[in-house]
């Protein structure tokens, strides 16, 4: 990096990386439109929060200027971060990304476009926004123009090379070939496509009293399902139990769970929009060495007919 100036389940899939937002990679044309968010009872969250990206959580917005033509064609991604008096070149903390900066995956290529697309959001589900690149003029192999994304993950600094990954049609789980003239990478666009806003809140706690501390998730976009059919956006929570290697899906002694109401002997029942799960905390509430677990659901309708009253 260069700063410049200027319900129980044995195996609910956690994925990292890209998968966890979920982001489109598109070949051939295409073209980016801003992200926006709505209610989870009306439209999906696409992007990140806001619709603009903040990689190192300062309630700041950042922003990723792509510059595909930059260094022979190799091309750049500039960073400039928010502050107080708004985005500044003399800001220390932006920063300027190339496919050679020192640990970042993958390596540069001249003509490769790297910066012709940029998405946001929180692919990881670790609270700061990531950002994903297009090169999608990048040869792959003997495939010229194939096309390549890099993933680059935010931390309390900014965008890091920690964990930076690089994407083309030869990656699994990328469907597809690399093929000459594909342009992978040439439009990109993130949001949440499983409507399950997985990792929205978050909350540590030791639930079943042992020696590790456990956590939970809100998945406050969860439909979950009822004897009438499936309610839309009632909200859910996953909770994983740690062992000695971190939380798991399998940890004994109990297995990852999911809660929602209606389900459990959790109370009242699911309501279309609620968003259970928007806001967690965790405290022993009744002092008996023993987490509890207190779920937000702001967009409630109570059963006194008061409309988006919350819970």
């Amino acid at each position: 990096m260069t700063r410049i100036t200027g319900e129980t389940r044995s195996a609910r899939p956690w994925i990292g990386g890209l998968a966890a937002l979920g982001l489109a990679l598109c070949a051939q044309v295409g073209t980016v439109g801003t992200a926006t968010t709505a209610s989870a009872a009306t439209a999906p969250v696409c992007g990140p929060s806001g619709g603009a990206a903040d990689f190192n959580k300062d309630f700041y917005t950042d922003l990723a200027i792509g510059a595909r033509g930059d260094d022979g064609g190799k091309g750049a991604v500039t960073i400039m971060a928010g502050q107080g008096g708004g985005l500044s070149a003399s800001n220390p903390d932006n920063q300027r990304w190339t496919l050679d900066t020192a640990g970042v995956a993958g390596k540069g290529q001249a003509g490769a476009g790297f910066g012709w697309t940029v998405a946001t959001g929180d692919f990881n589900g670790d609270g700061y926004d990531d950002v994903a690149a297009g090169a999608p003029l990048m040869d792959i192999g003997t495939a010229k123009d194939a096309g390549q994304v890099l993933q680059l993950l935010g931390s309390k600094t900014g965008l890091t090379a920690t964990g930076s990954k690089v994407f083309d049609q030869d990656t699994i789980p990328v469907l597809d070939t690399a093929e000459t003239g594909d342009l992978f990478g040439h439009a990109l666009a993130a949001g949440d496509f499983n409507g399950d806003l997985l990792g929205w809140s978050l909350a540590a706690g030791n639930f079943n009293g042992d020696a590790y501390c456990d956590i939970a998730a809100g998945l406050p976009g969860e439909s979950v399902p009822t004897s009438g059919g499936t309610v839309l956006a009632a909200g859910a929570v996953d909770v994983l139990y740690s062992g000695p290697n971190g939380p798991a899906t399998t940890n004994p002694p109990a297995k990852a769970q999911i809660w929602y109401r209606g389900a459990n002997g959790v109370l009242d029942v699911p309501r279309s929009g609620a968003q259970f799960g928007m806001s967690l905390a965790a405290d022993d509430l009744n002092h008996d060495g023993y987490a509890d677990l207190a779920i937000g659901a702001p967009m409630d309708d109570t059963t006194h007919g008061r409309t988006r009253a919350g819970a």
